[in-house]
């Protein structure tokens, strides 16, 4: 419950960054590529879309996720690809539906320490949204960034 609401949070700070740059959205691969609204994105897509604008620093093959990648969670933090470690924290989320828990995770815990990890990845996803926004308002003003 905790993770999903975490990622309601991530999904709602990756909207609310996507509001305010709608031109640079637009110019996208992965926006032209949707035929919903944007309203209407998963949590993937919104990802992707942060990759792709740089908002979300990553090494990832396109449209992999984290399991598929092959990439080893060491390799992924050596590199700071902060999207597969949010991949990560989608991936806890959709844990919610027994079936797949039990499917990907037998006999494995999830533990507290799964969510502080979620709790963690968000602080970092925020902190990097609030400077760039805090850099783009700065230039829009005239202020030395």
């Amino acid at each position: 419950m905790v993770s999903s609401l975490l990622c309601s949070a991530m999904e709602a700070e990756l909207l609310a960054m996507a509001e305010c740059y709608p031109d640079e959205v637009k110019k996208t691969r992965v926006y032209r590529n949707r035929k919903k609204h944007l309203f209407r994105w998963d949590l993937r897509g919104l990802l992707e879309l942060g990759r792709e604008l740089l908002w979300i620093p990553s090494t990832l093959p396109v449209g992999k996720t984290a399991r598929e990648s092959g990439i080893a969670s060491d390799d992924a933090l050596a590199r700071g690809d902060v999207l597969y470690f949010l991949d990560v924290v989608r991936e806890i989320r959709n844990l919610v539906h027994p079936g797949r828990y039990l499917r990907r995770y037998p006999g494995r815990r999830i533990t507290k320490r799964y969510f502080e990890f979620c709790y963690e990845m968000l602080q970092i996803l925020e902190d990097r949204l609030y400077a760039m926004l805090e850099s783009s308002i700065k230039k829009e003003m005239g202020l030395a960034c």
